[in-house]
C-alpha cells in the first residue's frame, strides 16, 4: 500500500478545500468497498487520500416529526441500533443485513450509497422511501432524490467534485415492508443483491406501491407501480400478471438480462403473496 499523504480534515469547509486543491484525491470514509475491490496482500492505493473520519457535520443525526436527517459518515451499525420508530423499518432492515457486525462498524451510509461498481444494499430501500440526499461543492450545496443516482443504463450514476454531506428520509406509514436479501448475502457479486418493497392501503384498497431491485443494476418502473394503484386488495390474479408483464417488458426493452429480471419479479410475487396474506388491510 502505498500513499505519500493522507489529510484528515477536521470540518467540512476545509474538506471542500483540500477536494479542489487535489482533485485526484481518493475519498476515504469507512473504506470497506475501497479495499474489497482492491483484493491483494498490498492494495493500490491513489498517492492522495482525504479521510471523513473527524469531520463532525458528516456525523449528525437529527430528527424532525416528518423526517430523519443522516449524516454520511453514520456507520451502518448505528443506523441499524436506532431502534423502532427511530428509522424507517425498511432502511434498518437493509443496515441490519450487511456483511459482518465488524463490517457494520465500518461501513458508511454514504460509501454503501455511492458505490461506483454498484448499488449498495441501502440503495432499494433509500429509493422507495423517497430519501433525499444533500451533496456540497465549490458551488454550494443541493438535494437530489436518491433515486436519480440510477443512471438511464440502471448503472450507478455518481457526481463528482462534491461531498454528500446527509441523506433526509421521510417517516411515511407503511403497511407493508419487505426487504430481501438476493444471492450470497454476504459478500456482492454479479448475482446478488437487495429488494425493496412498500406498500399502503386505504380503504380495502392499494393506496401506493413500491418496488425496487439493486446489484450491479438498479430495477424499479414507477408507471407500473402507478398502474397498481386504486386496485382493490386482495389484487386478483390477472392484475398480478398485467404487472409482471409491464415490468418484464420494461426491462427488456432496456436491456437488461434474464436472470436479473426473474430475481426481481421473484421477489415481487412474495411481496403480493404477502399482501394476500392480509398484510396491508
Amino acid at each position: 500500500m502505498r500513499v505519500s499523504e493522507v489529510f484528515a480534515p477536521t470540518s467540512l469547509i476545509e474538506t471542500l478545500g483540500l477536494l479542489r486543491k487535489h482533485e485526484d484525491a481518493l475519498v476515504w470514509a469507512g473504506g470497506t468497498e475501497i479495499l474489497r475491490l482492491r483484493v491483494g496482500r498490498r492494495p493500490e492505493l491513489p498517492p492522495t487520500i482525504v479521510s471523513l473520519d473527524k469531520v463532525p457535520e458528516l456525523r449528525a443525526i437529527g430528527r424532525s416529526d416528518r423526517a430523519l436527517d443522516l449524516g454520511a459518515m453514520v456507520s451502518l451499525a448505528q443506523l441499524a441500533a436506532l431502534g423502532e420508530g427511530a428509522v424507517p423499518e425498511a432502511l434498518a432492515e437493509a443496515a441490519a443485513g450487511v456483511g459482518t457486525e465488524g463490517l457494520r462498524n465500518l461501513a458508511t451510509l454514504g460509501g454503501n450509497l455511492l458505490g461506483r461498481e454498484r448499488f449498495g444494499d441501502l440503495f432499494a430501500a433509500l429509493a422507495c422511501l423517497d430519501a433525499i440526499a444533500e451533496f456540497r461543492g465549490a458551488s454550494g450545496s443541493r438535494w437530489m432524490a436518491v433515486g436519480r443516482l440510477a443512471g438511464r443504463d440502471r448503472k450507478p450514476l455518481v457526481p463528482t467534485g462534491e461531498i454528500l454531506v446527509r441523506v433526509r428520509v421521510p417517516f411515511d406509514p407503511w403497511d407493508l415492508s419487505l426487504v430481501r436479501k438476493i444471492g450470497y448475502p454476504l459478500w456482492p457479486a454479479a448475482d446478488t443483491g437487495v429488494f425493496t418493497c412498500l406498500a399502503r392501503a386505504a380503504k380495502g384498497s392499494l393506496y401506493e406501491f413500491r418496488a425496487a431491485l439493486g446489484g450491479p443494476l438498479f430495477l424499479r418502473d414507477r408507471e407500473t407501480e402507478t398502474g397498481l394503484i386504486g386496485k382493490r386488495l386482495p389484487l386478483q390474479r390477472r392484475e398480478i400478471e398485467a404487472a409482471r408483464q409491464s415490468w418484464r417488458a420494461r426491462f427488456e426493452e432496456d436491456g437488461v438480462g434474464a436472470p436479473w429480471i426473474e430475481r426481481f419479479l421473484a421477489a415481487v410475487d412474495e411481496s403480493f403473496d404477502a399482501l394476500r396474506a392480509g398484510v396491508a388491510r
